[in-house]
């Protein structure tokens, strides 16, 4: 791809002074974001394109001043500040404009992390990813489904109809979704699509669970309002349940330390809303996991060759059924699954709970998302 003059799309970013609060400031992430040579990018969205999230545009700038106080310590990537995307007069063209920066990164190798702005932007995130991934994993962290009738151009509400739609998208995960904010016709359409929907306390139960799912993801998205109230106030609408910030840390960790991921998404900050600035320091440790787990990315399987990882075989009880093939790591632990499809055997994520439900007898729900599909 030709060298593309990223000063079209982004707006340099003014860096509030770093502080030292926490460190000392040659020990801060804000001292050391580089400028070349980086494999992490950050840009930020001001968008706010819902009347009742007013306030949502200053959400990059926040999120920044809490996320340089942090340690840059880290061992195998640098990381860099982009800046604000350049939004245009009409919403379309923050669309592609966030297409075509997250193309190029992605292109260069570069992992983009997208904060600000409200969860629309998946969609031209995954547009982004298109050249270097035909057929998407889409995973996305929300306490509501977001479909609605309203079908003109992606929004906050809406965005979903684009993902679950997308020819390239080939599956699709909902963490956290609570079952007050969801409406019949919404799950059953997601069933129809094959999307694999977590409620939240399938997530908080056994949040492990969740790490297979985002390690075999391609794109990651971030809803500040899957969050409690409690540990989360700084949004446009109040909700009372919801993951703990322990949990949204877990998640973004897990997600970070993916081989897969091309790019990150965190959306949904309105500072208006957040007084004491909480919300923001929440979202900025967010960021920091992800940026912790990708520093630690143990290059799996597919990049390392699945013979190396100790095979198991489940024999069936039953005489004429086929036999169920795992991988597992020495070094960490992870597990995989063979499973057959209607394009062959593929091997997918799993955990060491699903080898033990095959162990015993009984049917993960890995197999019956997969199996011959």
């Amino acid at each position: 791809m030709e060298e593309m003059d990223l000063s079209k799309y982004v707006d340099e970013y003014d860096a509030t002074p770093v502080t030292g609060a926490f460190l000392p400031v040659e020990e801060t992430l804000g001292h050391k974001l580089v400028k070349e040579n980086y494999q992490v990018a950050l840009i930020g969205v001001q968008t706010e394109s819902d009347p009742h999230n007013i306030g949502a545009r200053l959400a990059p700038d926040a999120i920044r001043k809490q996320l340089y106080e942090l340690t840059g310590f880290f061992h195998t990537i640098q990381i860099a500040d982009l800046g604000n995307l350049k939004i245009g007069k009409k919403k379309k063209d923050a669309y592609y404009a966030l297409a075509d920066v997250v193309r190029y990164l992605t292109n260069q190798q570069i992992i983009p992390i997208i904060i600000g702005g409200t969860q629309e932007l998946t969609v031209p995130m995954s547009e982004g990813i298109t050249d270097i991934c035909s057929k998407q994993r889409v995973s996305i962290i929300d306490s509501k489904i977001d479909l609605s009738s309203d079908n003109t151009i992606p929004s906050a509400h809406n965005y979903l109809k684009w993902i679950i739609n997308k020819k390239e998208v080939s599956e699709t995960n909902l963490l956290g979704i609570q079952n007050y904010y969801c409406c019949e016709w919404q799950v059953k359409e997601l069933a129809n699509k094959n999307c694999l929907v977590k409620r939240l306390r399938e997530v908080r139960d056994k949040i492990y669970l969740c790490e297979p799912i985002l390690r075999d993801s391609d794109l990651f998205s971030f809803d500040i309002s899957a969050i409690r109230q409690s540990d989360a106030p700084g949004r446009a609408i109040s909700i009372p349940n919801g993951l703990s910030n322990v949990n949204a840390c877990e998640l973004a960790h897990y997600a970070g330390l993916s081989d897969s991921i091309l790019a990150y998404g965190l959306f949904g900050l309105n500072p208006s809303h957040d007084a004491s600035e909480a919300t923001a320091a929440l979202a900025a440790q967010i960021i920091w996991h992800i940026l912790s787990g990708i520093d630690n990315r143990y290059h799996d399987y597919p990049q390392r060759p699945i013979e190396e990882y100790r095979r198991f075989v489940v024999y069936p009880k039953v005489e004429g059924d086929t036999q169920t093939i795992f991988y597992n790591s020495l070094s960490n632990r992870r597990w995989w699954i063979e499973i057959p499809t209607a394009e062959g055997n593929k091997i997918f994520a799993c955990s060491q709970d699903d080898y033990m439900q095959f162990c015993n007898d009984s049917i993960p729900d890995i197999w019956m998302r997969h199996f011959m599909k």
